[in-house]
């Protein structure tokens, strides 16, 4: 399999290409309507192989953390509907870790233009919590500026967290 190192190049409001850096080669077409998305694999024809998973929650956002996509998997983890989360911010449900946890994410991310990776409590809507390991990678536009962030988030199966009382 061969391993391409991708750019991001945005043709529209609604739709993006990811090109291979090195020979420009297009690799996907991201096309994004009514608060769905859909990448097509140019090479194979693959629709949203993990996007559409169950096990794995995918969140797309803008550099300030306003979200612009999410598979369901967010939906049924967390409890939120598709209304309540789309133009908000992951905060919505991962506010339960320290305020120094997030400035140490967002600095890695948005000033060392590396991703982020840890283990986070979150908060369902139904004020349960689960914890999750999170990964969020910059995706950098054609003059290598963070043109969005994608999040993925696993929780953890052995999870039997109870929600704190207020």
């Amino acid at each position: 399999m061969s391993h391409y190192s991708k750019r991001l190049v945005r043709t529209s409001d609604l739709e993006s290409e990811v090109r291979c850096s090195q020979c420009d080669k297009l690799l996907a077409k991201i096309d994004v309507r009514e608060g769905a998305l859909t990448i097509k694999c140019l090479r194979c024809g693959e629709l949203n192989s993990i996007l559409c998973s169950e096990e794995v929650l995918i969140v797309i956002m803008d550099l300030e953390g306003t979200i612009l996509y999410i598979n369901n998997a967010v939906v049924e983890v967390t409890g939120y509907t598709v209304s309540e989360i789309l133009g908000n911010k992951p905060s919505l449900w991962n506010s339960h870790m320290s305020e120094d946890f997030y400035i140490k994410m967002w600095n890695r991310i948005k000033d060392d233009k590396q991703p982020f990776r840890g283990i986070v409590t979150n908060r369902r809507k139904d004020g349960s919590l689960y914890e999750a390991t999170l990964h969020i990678s910059p995706v950098f536009d054609a003059r290598k500026d963070i043109g969005m962030l994608v999040a993925v988030e696993v929780v953890l199966k052995s999870n039997s967290l109870t929600a704190l009382k207020p």
